[in-house]
């Protein structure tokens, strides 16, 4: 059973919500975490610790978040945040952007840190082709859905489609209880709710199981992710569990002669699923093609 919960469900104002994610489809993507991304995946930041938008990771704090210049633009948006949730909580806002196959690769939350904290998405525009997991359970998340997503369970996310996917993402503080998450006056239908999982996923054949491994044994460290978004797409189009995932991953790339792409493989290995986003491990992974950031 996956820890993920769909928690609620509301009505959206679909033209004001438009109008928002216009003002938002006009800023330059947030830097951090793209290494976890493949594609067309990227952040926004709307709410920090500091309000400044340029503190773009997460990070554990006393204190409740402010609104980035661009947060303070989205009223839409705010007006949903403040009448449903209990803002004292909240650490962080964020959307979560994907389209035409953009994906975040399989990996765990909060590993860099102490406790990480309670990630809920509400969910603004998706459709069908819009895919979320947790271990070996594929999902929607259906607009004016709010999800609670565990970050300490392993999971994914992929978007096929040309219109794809914008998230509200909202981070509170660890120790906060469901039933405290939300505002006093809040609009937001917690009864009746049924989530929408994907029970028909196929075995993986062995044809194309063996196809990536005779890609992975001939690749550079230049199309290290691109091997892994295929995989991340094997993931969520047949069964194919998050553990057998890097299992697959782990054989094809231990075939590969250069000791550079199977370093770099670890390096990425290390920041997904080992010991998370922590700048020795960000620089360790960028060093590897060359780049490293402060």
């Amino acid at each position: 059973m996956m820890s993920a919960k769909l928690l609620a469900s509301i009505e959206l104002n679909q033209e004001q919500i438009e109008h928002d994610l216009n003002i938002v489809g006009s800023e330059i993507l947030d830097v951090a975490y793209s290494e976890y991304a493949c594609g067309n995946w990227g952040t926004i930041t709307l709410w920090n610790h500091s309000g400044d938008a340029g503190d773009q990771t997460s990070r554990e704090y006393v204190g409740q978040a402010r609104p980035t210049e661009l947060g303070q633009q989205l009223d839409c948006i705010n007006q949903l945040i403040r009448n449903n949730f209990n803002i004292s909580l909240i650490k962080s806002v964020r959307i979560f952007r994907s389209y035409n196959g953009g994906a975040i690769y399989p990996h765990i939350d909060y590993l860099e840190f102490n406790q990480g904290f309670k990630r809920v998405h509400l969910v603004l525009k998706s459709d069908r082709s819009c895919l979320n997991s947790e271990e070996n359970t594929v999902y929607h998340m259906l607009p004016g859905e709010v999800w609670f997503v565990d970050g300490h369970s392993a999971h994914s996310a992929m978007s096929l489609s040309r219109v794809g996917k914008y998230s509200l993402v909202l981070d509170f503080d660890s120790g906060a209880k469901f039933e405290d998450l939300y505002s006093e006056s809040h609009t937001l239908c917690v009864d009746n709710l049924e989530p929408d999982i994907i029970h028909d996923r196929q075995p993986l054949p062995t044809s194309l199981r063996d196809s990536l491994a005779h890609i992975a044994e001939h690749a550079d460290e230049f199309n290290i992710q691109s091997i892994l978004f295929l995989a991340t797409r094997f993931h969520f189009s047949y069964a194919v569990s998050i553990r057998e995932y890097f299992q697959l991953l782990d054989e094809c790339f231990s075939r590969n002669p250069y000791k550079s792409v199977r370093e770099r493989y670890e390096a990425l290995k290390d920041i997904l699923v080992r010991s998370g986003y922590t700048s020795h491990n960000v620089n360790h992974f960028n060093s590897l093609s060359g780049v490293t950031i402060g």
